[in-house]
């Protein structure tokens, strides 16, 4: 199953239905890059709402796991599908400080 993932995150292997990630999602639950990928295909198939969701937990789990870049860039692909308010904002980048104050 692990090579099937690598695949999947990896671009080689495609996957065109939504539900196919679900048993993913439940053996490996802290990926942030399934979370993007199946997105992105939520995305894809106009599933806005739901693709802005889980933009959002590859954007915290991305950053909980060190990796700021990728989490900034998960978070502002939710922000384009969902519109932020300031309180947001200025709560996501509070944080994102926070977590740069524990990594230094």
């Amino acid at each position: 199953m692990h090579s099937i993932v690598e695949g999947i995150i990896g671009g080689t292997i495609t996957v065109t239905n939504p539900e196919a990630f679900s048993s993913f999602f439940l053996q490996y639950p802290d990926n942030p890059d399934l979370y993007y990928m199946y997105a992105g295909l939520l995305k894809n198939n106009s599933q806005n709402q739901s693709a802005a969701t889980f933009y959002g937990k590859a954007a915290q789990i991305s950053i909980a796991s060190g990796n700021l870049i990728k989490g900034i860039v998960s978070q502002a692909h939710k922000w384009r599908l969902s519109r932020p308010n300031r309180e947001e904002i200025e709560s996501f980048f509070s944080n994102l400080n926070k977590d740069l104050l524990q990594v230094s």
